[in-house]
């Protein structure tokens, strides 16, 4: 036996006024994108990437090797600012350079890797060394906003390691 639903058509012709009433977000790049759509555009209620990502952390750094074997724990203090609402900078691990990060609206941000090495595109960006080539994403903890999560994979003459932690907001 089946057993059929079906929604039918309001016979009064009465509509939600409420649900035209409260505002959204309409900005594509934010993290709250048409959350409460239908209603009114306002995006002073828009919250971005970089809302989530900026700021100063410690970061636990657990390296593995290729065999992905442990191999060092490392602790890094290290800084996340805006560039724009998507655009990043990651700094801490290397005395002079940063690294670029383009984060969007799903909690994630991925490491550029529109880098280029004597006009050659490589897939990641260059990281500390000429040698090291970095590349991987950085997930904020909706659960708990003071965490990020790293997966990253460094390439160098020495060989591929891989870098997993977690960093807290101080």
């Amino acid at each position: 036996m089946f057993l059929l639903a079906a929604c039918s058509k309001n016979q009064d012709g009465d509509i939600d006024e409420g649900l035209f009433d409260r505002p959204y977000c309409n900005d594509p790049e934010a993290v709250n994108y048409n959350r409460d759509f239908p209603g009114t555009p306002d995006n002073s209620t828009c919250f971005y990437p970089k809302d989530l990502f900026e700021g100063a952390y410690l970061f636990k750094d657990t390296i593995y090797n290729a065999e992905y074997e442990r191999d060092t724990i490392l602790d890094y203090n290290i800084t996340i600012t805006a560039k724009s609402n998507t655009l990043l900078k990651l700094s801490g691990f290397c005395m002079q350079d940063s690294v670029t990060l383009i984060a969007d609206r799903y909690y994630k941000a991925t490491v550029d890797s529109t880098t280029f090495q004597d006009s050659t595109k490589i897939a990641g960006q260059i990281l500390c060394r000429n040698t090291d080539t970095l590349s991987g994403i950085i997930t904020y903890d909706e659960v708990d906003s003071s965490k990020i999560r790293f997966v990253w994979a460094i390439a160098s003459d020495s060989g591929l390691n891989y870098h997993t932690g977690t960093a807290l907001k101080k």
